[in-house]
């Protein structure tokens, strides 16, 4: 019994750890962005793609230059790797992946300078600050009504008018880092909390 509900509690930190993950697929970055709102979608080929493994940016660490703000060269590999050198002024980011919800409220929060635009698949519109700002923290809550699993998500973030240069996307303060679970990780978690039940339940019927 002392085995089963360890098992079930370590279930049940792995699923809390989880779903605070998101798989960021791929980043791509345009340069001279004029229009400084994140929902609007510069036209044409982005300067450079690069992957990265983590919504984690800080340029006051990483200097106020495209590759320093998204972690160049330890968090990201850019197919351009000439666009990491250049200013953040005026750009324009978009990053395409997915995030796991568990079933039931999500609450999240993002920290971004300057406009933020977040949808996640199923849900639609989750964040929607396209203007320029100083540093703020914007909180926002996903009710998933279905099983715990993954969606797809698509964040816009524009950079404006100088530094710093701020995005960090965190739920239940855990930043967002890569590793989705699977589907039967997920699976392998949801029994690990059945059987914690089922324990709690016969143990309750015993001391009745």
């Amino acid at each position: 019994m002392k085995k089963l509900l360890l098992a079930a509690a370590s279930a049940a930190m792995l699923l809390a750890a989880s779903a605070a993950n998101a798989g960021v697929t791929s980043g791509s970055v345009w340069l001279n962005d004029l229009s400084d709102n994140a929902s609007v979608i510069p036209g044409g080929p982005a300067d450079a793609t690069f992957t990265t493994n983590a919504i984690n940016y800080d340029s006051t660490i990483g200097g106020y230059t495209v590759g320093g703000f998204v972690n160049d060269p330890t968090g990201a590999n850019f197919n351009n790797p000439g666009v990491a050198t250049q200013g953040l002024d005026h750009t324009h980011f978009q990053f395409i992946g997915t995030v796991g919800l568990l079933s039931g409220n999500n609450s999240f929060v993002v920290a971004h300078d300057d406009g933020l635009i977040l949808s996640i698949a199923g849900f639609g519109l989750v964040v929607n600050s396209p203007n320029p700002t100083s540093p703020t923290f914007t909180p926002f809550n996903v009710f998933n009504p279905g099983p715990a699993g993954n969606f797809a998500f698509q964040l816009d973030y524009n950079e404006t008018f100088g530094p710093p240069a701020t995005l960090v996307w965190s739920i239940n303060n855990v930043i967002v880092t890569g590793g989705v679970p699977e589907p039967a990780t997920w699976a392998m978690m949801l029994m690990g909390f059945g059987g914690l039940g089922a324990v709690l339940r016969r143990r309750k019927a015993v001391l009745a």
